[in-house]
């Protein structure tokens, strides 16, 4: 079961709404040396309001409910200035708890006008034992500072995160990218731990019908890679033959995402919105 966890796990990292989920971060590793090459511009001007609403999503594997999540975006202050904040939980349910206990939460505050993360703290608590991650951005110089803390020990490090967003606030910067039939959406994403490259490739437009609703969607095959390459990082190996729709609306929502893996196939599903 922990190796269909990290599955779920790696499907997530392009899944990018739920991959805020997974949680990477698992210790100090080598921070990148120099920033990565930009991904697509965001463009404020052409963003929508932001959906302030609570979104729940369900994961399995091989059609079995293996663990839940839920996604809240609502307005917030901090440091006297008005903020976004978006919190994320996630817990395997039923069979799956039983076999792997996971309790986890991010929450990002991020500055309304630019998009910018300015703070992400994440809780894990997996398989008895817990983690924390806390980052705090530095936009004139483009650094994050993280701590990790697992039990007693505490380690730091400085990263150079360049044009790259942490996973709960591309949600919202995903809204402002523009997705065409056969081209290609691309981001990269500070997980606390590395920087990911996550490519979205739009192959046809589709209906999909859901338990939250039915929805015009992308229907995309996502590609990611570390940032600079590790030579270690098994990341590709461990999915193939992903697909992730994204509504085609302006929320732009993750609606579906579809993977097979070593055993079956892993799934994750939007079944609600709430206003």
């Amino acid at each position: 079961m922990k190796r269909i966890h990290y599955s779920i796990v790696s499907v997530s990292v392009a899944f990018a709404a739920v991959f805020a989920m997974s949680f990477f971060a698992h210790g100090a590793g080598t921070a990148p040396a120099s920033p990565p090459t930009p991904a697509n511009t965001v463009n404020q001007a052409q963003c929508p309001k932001p959906d302030f609403s609570t979104l729940r999503y369900e994961f399995g594997w091989n059609g079995v409910a293996a663990a839940d999540a839920t996604i809240r975006i609502r307005q917030d202050t901090y440091e006297n200035s008005p903020a976004i904040h978006i919190s994320g939980d996630a817990h395997t349910i039923g069979v799956a708890r039983s076999a792997w206990k996971m309790d986890d939460r991010i929450e990002a505050i991020i500055n309304p006008q630019t998009l910018k993360p300015l703070r992400v703290e994440i809780a894990r608590e997996e398989g008895g034992r817990s983690y924390r991650t806390n980052i705090s951005f530095f936009h004139t110089t483009s650094t994050a500072r993280v701590t990790y803390v697992k039990g007693t020990k505490v380690k730091q490090k400085t990263i150079k995160y360049g044009q790259s967003y942490d996973p709960l606030t591309l949600i919202l910067v995903v809204r402002c990218l523009n997705f065409e039939v056969g081209r290609s959406v691309t981001f990269d994403v500070l997980d606390g731990n590395h920087i990911y490259r996550v490519v979205l490739n739009v192959i046809c437009k589709e209906i999909l019908t859901l338990r939250s609703g039915k929805f015009t969607a992308y229907k995309t095959r996502p590609s990611f890679s570390q940032v600079p390459p590790d030579p270690k990082d098994q990341t590709n190996s461990r999915v193939n033959e992903v697909f992730i729709w994204v509504s085609a609306d302006p929320q732009k929502y993750f609606l579906q995402v579809k993977s097979k893996i070593f055993i079956g196939s892993v799934y994750g599903e939007l079944v609600k919105v709430e206003k």
